[in-house]
Parts: structure tokens; sequence; C-alpha cells
């Protein structure tokens, strides 16, 4: 009884979506060719892969360019302030180091500016690393993609949103439909 009442349910589920035309599609996604996965490829690292339904590919190599170009232009803007700062911090030594201040400024003066110093080689070295993996990334997705065997044209997927209308006590919902 169990068996029958779960097939009742998933036919009523499935029967209106088949009953249904194409006038009241929502949306509806078709994978791309291989040309149009190329020039999304080219806009931004990820897209081509995902048009052609490579998801966790192309989701991955999206996340990895967005974080890394992230991390490049952060480390980017904190390298041009302590750049600055570090400066500032010589300047303010060099007037210090003509012997108008005493010892102990002038060394914790040269201190701090040896410590800059380090920061900002580690915040060059983070931005010159990260920015290379955001190109890495860009030239692997382009890769990638032109080596992909895009499908077949009988293989072509395409994806249909519909809404399928409540009837008594059933509400309405979106239903998603795979044509092959």
């Amino acid at each position: 009884m169990k068996h029958f009442i779960l097939l009742i349910t998933l036919l009523s589920l499935v029967l209106p979506c088949w009953a249904q035309s194409e006038d009241d599609v929502f949306a509806t996604r078709q994978i791309a060719t291989k040309k149009r996965a190329v020039v999304l490829s080219a806009l931004f690292p990820g897209l081509g892969q995902l048009s052609t339904d490579q998801k966790i590919k192309g989701t991955l190599m999206l996340v990895g360019e967005i974080s890394s170009l992230a991390v490049t232009l952060i480390a980017n803007e904190n390298y041009n302030t302590r750049r600055d700062n570090f400066h500032r911090l010589k300047d303010e030594y060099a007037v210090m180091a003509t012997g108008n201040s005493r010892y102990d400024l002038a060394q914790q003066k040269w201190d701090e500016l040896h410590k800059t110093n380090a920061e900002l080689d580690d915040l060059h070295l983070t931005r010159r690393i990260f920015g290379a993996i955001a190109v890495g990334v860009y030239i692997y997705s382009l890769t990638d993609i032109l080596l992909y065997d895009s499908p077949k044209v009988s293989a072509v997927t395409r994806w249909n949103l519909r809404a399928v209308p409540g009837m008594g006590d059933v509400p309405s919902k979106l239903v998603m439909m795979r044509s092959f």
C-alpha cells in the first residue's frame, strides 16, 4: 500500500509537467556551445565551465579567482599604505640621524624602519604570489575550456523551470525539468 501511495504521489507531481505547453516556461537553460564557453571563460574564469555544466570545476575556478584577486588587492593596498609609512619613518630617522636627537629615539626609529621594511617585503611577496595564482587560474580556465570536448548536439541538455498551479489544498510550486 505504501508503494502504491508513493507511486500515485510521484505521478501527480510528474504528469502535470508533461501536460503543460511551452508557454508557461519561466526560464530555460541550455548548455552553451564551445565558442560561447570560451568567450565566457575569457571574461572571467569558471564561467565557461559553469555554462558547459561542469559545476564543481567552474565553481572552484570562480571562487579561486575571486579570492586570489581579493587577496592581491588587499595586499596591494596594505603595501602602498605601509610604503608611505616607511618613507615617513625614513625621513624622521634622517632628521634624527643628523645629531639633533637622542640616541635612544634614533635607535627606536631605526628598529621601526627595519620592522616596516620586513612587513613591506612580506606584503610584496604576498601580492605577487596571489597575483600569479590569479593569472594561473585564468590561463587554466581558458586552456581547460579550449581542450574541453563539448557534448554532441543530440546530447545537449536543456533545463526548463515551470510553474505548476495548485489544486485544492496543494499549493502551487516551481518544477525544474530536464530534457535530453
